[in-house]
C-alpha cells in the first residue's frame, strides 16, 4: 500500500491562494500555472502530428529513435516518450487511447507534462475494441520502461522513478488503466479520462457495456481521478460514476464533470459528430486538472495545479467549471480522502 506525506501549505502558496480570491480567479489559476518555468522537452520516437496538434507551433529540438521501446506483438507502434532534457530522474507517467484510435491524440499532453517535470510515454495499443483488451498494453508499456530504466545504453537509463509512476487512460483506455492499476503495487495514481462503462444502445452494440472489467475497484487503494463531461455521448457520465461509486472507501479519490465537455474533450484532436469537437478551453482545463493530481499524489508536493485538490479558496475558483446534466443520477463533483477540506 502507498503512503503519502503530509503536506503543509507555505507561505507562498497561501499568498496564491489569497489571490484566488480576487475577480476572474479561474483566469488568473490558469495563467499563473501556464507561467510556470517549463522544462525543455525531448522526444524519443516521434512522429508526424499534423492532425493532431492544436498546442504546439514547434517541434522539439531533441528527437531520437527508441527501437527497443517496440513490442510488435502488443503494440501498433513503438513508445512514443516526452521527457525533459534537463539531466535526473522524474516521475513516470503512461497515457493510453480509446476504442479504435492511436497515441497521437494524447502527444500534446505528454508533452505538456513532460515540460512539468514527468516522462510521458503514449502507446498505441493493437487490440482495442473493448476495455479489458487495453490492459496488455499497459502491462508492456511499463515493461518496456522499466527495461530502458535498467538500461546502461538507453536515453532512459535511469530518468524514470519507477517507484512514482502514474498511469491516464481515455474512454476504454481509461477503464482499463483503472483495472491494470488493481494489479500493478508499482502504479501511485491513475488518472481515468471519460472511462467507457457503457453508452446507447448502438455504441453498447459496437462496444459492449463493460460486461469483463465491471466497476469494482474496491481494491483499488492508489489516489484516483476521473474526469467526464456533461455532454459526454459515447461514454454516459451517469455510467462512468458508476466508477467513482465502486472505489476503495479510503483512497483518495475525485470525479468531475465538466460543464460542455464531450468525450473528446482531453484530446488534442480535431474531433467528429460522435465524440464532439477540439475546445482549446475545455481541453486546457483537462490538462490542469490532470497535471494538478499528479503534482499532489505523484511528486507529493503542492504547485499551482494542485490548489484546487486542497484548498476550498481556490475550489471555489473553477467551481463554474463543473456541471451535471441530471444530479440525481451523477454529481458535478465528488471528493473523497484527501487534503481538501
Amino acid at each position: 500500500m502507498k503512503t503519502y506525506k503530509k503536506i503543509f501549505l507555505s507561505r507562498i502558496f497561501f499568498f496564491f491562494t489569497l489571490l484566488l480570491l480576487s475577480d476572474k480567479t479561474a483566469a488568473l489559476y490558469a495563467q499563473t500555472v501556464d507561467a510556470l518555468l517549463e522544462y525543455e522537452v525531448a522526444v524519443l520516437n516521434p512522429e508526424t502530428l499534423k492532425k493532431y496538434n492544436r498546442i504546439y507551433s514547434y517541434e522539439p529540438n531533441h528527437a531520437f529513435e527508441a527501437p527497443d521501446l517496440t513490442d510488435a506483438v502488443i503494440l501498433d507502434s513503438p513508445l512514443t516518450v516526452f521527457y525533459p532534457v534537463l539531466e535526473g530522474t522524474y516521475p513516470l507517467v503512461i497515457i493510453s487511447h480509446g476504442w479504435q484510435v492511436s497515441k497521437k491524440p494524447n502527444a500534446s499532453l505528454a508533452r505538456y507534462l513532460a515540460s512539468q517535470g514527468y516522462v510521458a510515454a503514449i502507446l498505441s495499443a493493437k487490440e482495442k475494441s473493448y476495455p479489458e483488451e487495453f490492459i496488455a498494453a499497459f502491462e508492456s508499456a511499463y515493461t518496456l520502461l522499466k527495461t530502458a530504466n535498467e538500461n546502461t545504453e538507453s536515453r532512459l537509463f535511469k530518468r524514470m522513478d519507477m517507484q512514482k509512476t502514474a498511469v491516464i487512460g481515455h474512454s476504454m483506455g481509461g477503464t482499463a488503466a483503472l483495472h491494470f492499476s488493481k494489479s500493478s503495487p508499482d502504479i501511485s495514481a491513475v488518472i481515468a479520462l471519460n472511462p467507457y462503462n457503457g453508452a446507447s444502445f448502438l455504441i453498447e452494440r459496437v462496444g459492449g457495456k463493460n460486461e469483463v472489467l465491471g466497476t469494482d475497484l474496491t481494491t483499488l487503494q492508489i489516489p484516483v481521478l476521473i474526469v467526464t463531461g456533461s455532454k459526454d455521448n459515447v461514454a454516459y457520465p451517469e455510467k462512468t460514476f458508476e466508477f467513482y461509486k465502486h472505489c476503495n472507501t479510503s483512497a483518495p479519490t475525485a470525479f468531475l464533470s465538466i460543464k460542455n465537455g464531450v468525450h473528446g474533450s482531453g484530446l488534442d484532436s480535431k474531433g467528429n459528430m460522435l465524440s464532439g469537437w477540439f475546445d482549446i478551453e475545455l481541453y486546457t482545463r483537462y490538462r490542469l486538472l490532470i497535471l494538478g493530481w499528479l503534482d499532489l499524489f505523484l511528486k507529493q508536493e503542492i504547485s499551482e495545479a494542485s490548489m484546487p485538490y486542497l484548498q476550498p479558496a481556490a475550489f471555489e475558483a473553477i467551481k463554474d467549471w463543473f456541471y451535471s446534466g441530471n444530479i440525481k443520477r451523477y454529481p458535478a463533483y465528488a471528493f473523497r480522502n484527501f487534503l481538501r477540506r
